[in-house]
């Protein structure tokens, strides 16, 4: 509802108006924050992670995270198109003649209006068509409104065109965030929500400074064309890359792992590392191809939980031996490794396990580094 208040305050109070208004809201908002006392659930007795470390933990993550990184590349296509519609949106209601800020403030409204309209259709649409198809379609008819603002010199046009822009940006912008919502477990998701900012902020820079210069070298019609086109060209082949994927999946804690043995002669051994863990598997050779393919979809699991090495080895002498081995950079993260682990990666580990034909289960070690402040 943002651009319909800001459009029906320039048009009916002035431009200043809006500017005042936000700051009001921003300072409500920073006062709600600063007394809002959450309930918490933290079950965890781990000390809280290193800042470095956690920002690593958090891009790792992310970058094994197949359903997040499908989401972040959608985003980054369709808001590098879609910034030339808000960029150059003061630009194009000035170009209608005897035109003044209301007729801008009008467009924000219709904007709005829009949006709040199809932010209210939007379950039942989502329910019937899933958010693939429709952050899909809402990428055509943003394409279809920058070219109706692009060739229309009719200022109800215009109108009319801000209204489905609303429309198309509220759809995608709501398909976009649950996509990266539900593909975050709740240890990483305000990390991996900051990577989306970040990517929506970005590309509404960049593509602002873009089509900015493409229409100051040549015109505004022809830079919302260019605009249109490159947001359709590549429509078939983003439509294999699927957002909402993580919608079906059960990523809350699984807490399966056993907790780790540790020697009391080693005492608190939580800042020693790095840790390296191995896993020894025994398998049938007939088997061999589909226990390696399961076992690299379960590194991305173990990236995404903490490790920043991973491998996996064949035994030259008993060549049915395979040990799987990955690197974490202290004892402490190995424990919230354990805290982290998704019922979904479990699953994967689960299958894992089940190529394993020697004895009850794989053989599981935890390795330390030596303590570096021993004499050696």
């Amino acid at each position: 509802i943002g651009p319909a208040i800001a459009g029906l305050l320039i048009t009916a109070v002035g431009t200043a108006a809006p500017f005042g208004v936000n700051a009001l809201s921003c300072l409500i908002a920073a006062i709600a924050i600063f007394c809002w006392r959450p309930q918490t659930n933290k079950v965890s007795t781990l000390p809280p992670e290193p800042l470095v470390g956690s920002i690593a933990t958090g891009l790792r993550h992310a970058a094994n995270n197949r359903a997040l990184k499908a989401t972040l590349l959608r985003a980054a296509a369709f808001f590098l198109c879609a910034s030339a519609f808000w960029s150059l949106l003061p630009l194009i209601a000035r170009s209608f003649p005897g035109s003044d800020s209301r007729l801008y403030g009008l467009l924000l409204a219709s904007v709005g209006i829009g949006a709040v309209g199809g932010a209210l259709l939007l379950p039942g649409l989502r329910k019937r068509y899933g958010s693939n198809r429709l952050a899909l379609a809402a990428s055509g008819l943003l394409a279809l409104v920058l070219l109706t603002l692009a060739l229309s010199p009719n200022r109800y046009a215009a109108i009319a065109a801000s209204l489905a822009g609303g429309l198309a940006w509220i759809t995608t912008m709501v398909n976009l965030n649950l996509s990266a919502q539900s593909a975050l477990p709740d240890w990483v998701r305000a990390r991996g929500l900051a990577l989306f900012l970040m990517v929506f902020s970005g590309s509404m820079t960049v593509g602002s400074l873009l089509w900015g210069q493409v229409a100051q070298a040549t015109s505004i019609p022809q830079a919302l064309v260019v605009a249109a086109v490159v947001l359709l060209l590549p429509l078939g082949w983003l439509g294999r890359v699927r957002i909402g994927q993580g919608e079906g999946l059960d990523l809350s804690p699984a807490l399966a792992w056993e907790k780790p043995v540790v020697a009391p002669t080693l005492g608190d051994a939580l800042d020693r590392g790095p840790v390296m863990v191995t896993i020894d598997y025994v398998i049938d050779p007939a088997e061999e191809q589909a226990f390696l393919t399961t076992l690299h979809e379960l590194s991305a699991s173990r990236y995404g939980d903490g490790a920043h090495q991973w491998g996996v080895y064949q035994d030259a002498a008993e060549p049915a031996r395979w040990t799987e081995w990955f690197l974490l950079p202290s004892w402490a993260e190995h424990l919230r490794q354990h805290e982290r682990t998704s019922q979904a990666g479990e699953d994967v580990n689960a299958a894992a396990r089940s190529f394993h034909r020697g004895g009850d289960r794989p053989v599981v070690r935890h390795l330390l580094a030596p303590n570096r402040g021993r004499n050696s």
